[in-house]
């Protein structure tokens, strides 16, 4: 009697679950004016040509370039294979397709040896990016070149209107090698979809991410400014300035002087 007692009691309705928010309304607060990222506090590194530049002098020191060769030798060195999942449903295809796009790496116009090397600069510069350009191979949609870009041709990010903080698109400005001469040239904004980009430590959606050389960056600068004293001191050394002294009639006077 007291189970089906128990058993008749009507049982209690569950509560229904809380939906979330499903609108945006956060944001990253990634400080953009006019396509330029803003978030350098070091006034001759906070735009992204100055850093570039100030990148590309430090690179002739002898330590940072030996940091690079360590860094990077290895990374070089490395052997890239496309390899058909183990567990594939069908080893020959996907075998097929292996061959096809280790094909397609070996094909391509420019390296793939070098399109890894300016890939790994992001190390370094904070970022990279290469073009993807494509071609038709007998029907076969695949990569004709990665083509490399200097950091420093990036003219404007271009980011969404949502307010999400993700990058759409990029401008480049810069010299386009044409025979034997360049012409300055400023892009309308390409879609992201067309670069191959690498960001290094990248932080709430910064593009340009921080590279070694911004951390190299002060401790190389007083190292530089040291060599420089340290010639001028040398110079004075081995230059010293010149001394005369007079001789001074029978009065005490000095007429070479007058």
């Amino acid at each position: 009697k007291g189970f089906a007692e128990a058993s008749a009691k009507p049982a209690k309705s569950q509560p229904k679950p809380v939906m979330p928010d499903m609108k945006k309304k956060g944001f990253s607060g990634l400080k953009v004016f006019a396509g330029l990222i803003d978030e350098e506090y070091q006034e001759s590194l906070e735009n992204l040509d100055a850093r570039i530049t100030e990148y590309t002098k430090m690179r002739a020191d002898a330590d940072v370039s030996a940091l690079e060769t360590a860094l990077l030798q290895p990374l070089l060195a490395a052997t890239y294979e496309v390899q058909p999942h183990e567990d594939a449903a069908d080893d020959k295809l996907a075998q097929e397709q292996a061959d096809t796009i280790n094909g397609m790496l070996e094909g391509l116009a420019v390296p793939w040896s070098v399109f890894c090397y300016n890939s790994y600069r992001a190390l370094f510069n904070g970022f990279s990016l290469a073009e993807k350009v494509w071609q038709d191979r007998a029907g076969l949609l695949s990569w004709e070149r990665l083509n490399p870009c200097k950091p420093d041709s990036v003219y404007r990010w271009h980011f969404d209107e949502t307010g999400a903080g993700m990058l759409e698109a990029i401008q480049q400005a810069g010299y386009v090698p044409r025979g034997w001469t360049s012409t300055y040239r400023i892009t309308e904004p390409i879609p992201l979809s067309k670069f191959v980009h690498f960001a290094y430590r990248s932080e709430y959606g910064n593009p340009e991410g921080r590279g070694m050389s911004r951390d190299i960056y002060r401790h190389w600068y007083f190292k530089d400014k040291c060599y420089t004293a340290a010639g001028i001191r040398i110079e004075r050394l081995a230059c010293p300035t010149p001394l005369a002294k007079p001789e001074a009639d029978t009065n005490g006077n000095y007429p070479q002087l007058e």
